[in-house]
């Protein structure tokens, strides 16, 4: 069950919408199997999938806010999706879709998957996030 409004859903869609002047107006796709517990749906407009992420309910607004802003600051390098828009009320925020799969606990448990993730944490914790 949501814990939103559809109309919460759909007003961080008309803004992110508005804010690029589409009006085409699109259907969205509950988007099933991440592991964050978040709301999430995808949808495309001008032959590009989105995400829109809808942040938890009960979460503090500063907390939302951080998660934004750095979800945007490591895009710039690589780690996340790109942010296209974030609703000034910290509701959702629209984001670049990216294919593939969740990952199993049987994939992460591979030598090679580790050495992986080891490589990727390494870098992560080198770039400079600035605010």
């Amino acid at each position: 069950m949501s814990e939103y409004a559809d109309s919460d859903v759909q007003i961080v869609l008309n803004d992110f919408l508005m804010h690029n002047n589409s009006w085409n107006k699109p259907t969205l796709t509950p988007l099933m199997g991440g592991r964050s517990g978040a709301e999430i749906y995808t949808f495309e407009q001008n032959n590009q999938k989105y995400v829109l992420r809808m942040f938890p309910v009960m979460e503090e607004r500063a907390s939302k806010a951080k998660e934004s802003e750095i979800t945007t600051q490591v895009a710039k390098f690589g780690f996340a999706p790109k942010v296209f828009y974030v609703d000034p009320k910290y509701r959702g925020m629209v984001i670049e879709f990216l294919p593939g799969h969740t990952l199993l606990s049987s994939e992460a448990k591979k030598a090679k998957n580790i050495k992986k993730f080891a490589s990727l944490l390494n870098k992560l914790h080198n770039i400079n996030i600035t605010k």
